[in-house]
């Protein structure tokens, strides 16, 4: 009998630890490895972007390093990205079981091309329909008979920079950073006129100018630069 009693125990013991093993192993098996879509994201300010979680634990969530360059937030199975500035930023996403993952995002300012338009000359008006104040920079007077003066605001920049400058972007931090802005300048219409090449602030609109070929209008009192053909 006591045999008996003590096999019984042994016996309920065995059985009650292979349960809770199995039971242990059950609940490891519903434990699942967090994976993404994918782990890097390349935006342009204002952009959003959508990253499907594939797997994972649920109770999801997500937080960035970085709110100045992008901000997430969960929806659904879902990591959703906005960009807000340029620079880098990492996107930590996490479950109910801790696992997590890192989304890299790189957000990066788009160029825009500038194209044969975005070249700006000012012309004659009875040649080529422009006022003569055309691209932020105005005639003044003419100092003598073969010199005028316009105000503009404005650098002055080399021939060799006017021809690589290749877009907007380009245009407006080359202005930005030079500090010798002008208000004005003068050109004579004699053999020693030299081409002259400018970034205009027309208004806040970066203009790529470049004058050729200064010429009087005597009956007007005023002085034209136009293209040479």
């Amino acid at each position: 009998m006591k045999n008996y009693l003590v096999n019984s125990v042994l016996f309920s013991f065995l059985f009650v630890s292979l349960f809770t093993s199995c039971s242990s192993d059950d609940d490891d098996d519903n434990v699942y490895n967090l994976t993404l879509e994918t782990y890097s994201a390349d935006l342009e300010p204002g952009e959003t972007a959508s990253i499907s979680i594939l797997s994972g634990n649920g109770n999801y969530q997500v937080v960035t390093n970085n709110d100045d360059v992008a901000t997430a937030r969960i929806s659904g199975n879902n990591v959703v990205i906005s960009a807000i500035g340029e620079g880098t930023a990492s996107l930590t996403v996490s479950d109910a079981e801790n696992k997590f993952q890192v989304i890299q995002v790189m957000v990066k300012a788009s160029t825009t091309a500038l194209t044969s338009a975005e070249a700006f000359h000012l012309g004659r008006p009875e040649q080529d329909g422009f006022p003569s104040s055309a691209m932020g920079i105005t005639w003044s007077r003419n100092t003598d008979s073969n010199t005028a003066e316009f105000s503009t605001v404005a650098i002055e920049i080399t021939q060799v920079q006017y021809n690589q400058l290749q877009t907007k972007e380009a245009v407006k931090e080359l202005y930005d950073s030079t500090s010798n802005k002008i208000a004005s300048f003068t050109a004579k219409s004699d053999a020693n006129f030299s081409e002259k090449y400018f970034i205009v602030n027309d208004a806040g609109t970066y203009r790529l100018v470049k004058m050729v070929d200064l010429t009087f209008d005597a009956g007007a009192n005023k002085a034209y630069f136009v293209e040479r053909h």
